[in-house]
């Protein structure tokens, strides 16, 4: 196995080193599902009298179908009925904002 030095004209400059690691990292369905989910957790929790383990612990346990209603502002509302009914605590109100 050999191995050749890179001369400095393909060598990347720091700025260049320093913009590729600046970049945003990819962000997958999956992680926009987590992150989307753990917020509504959040809201329910914060808008209840359940704590947040207990709603995460419910959210994660729901029927995969159910995730589709983590894509509107109804589904939030849905979500938090079907957590709080769960839980046996009053409906939390949830609702998204965008900013």
């Amino acid at each position: 196995m050999t191995s050749q030095a890179i001369s400095e004209e393909q060598a990347p400059t720091l700025g260049e080193i320093l913009a590729a690691c600046l970049q945003p990292a990819p962000f997958s369905d999956l992680d926009a599902l987590h992150y989307t989910g753990s917020h509504v957790a959040y809201l329910i929790a914060h808008n209840s009298t359940a704590d947040f383990e207990q709603v995460w612990r419910e959210m994660t346990h729901l029927p995969e179908g159910l995730l589709v209603l983590l894509d509107n502002r109804e589904g939030w509302q849905a979500l938090s009925s079907v957590i709080c009914g769960l839980l046996g605590v009053d409906t939390a109100p949830v609702t998204p904002v965008i900013h």
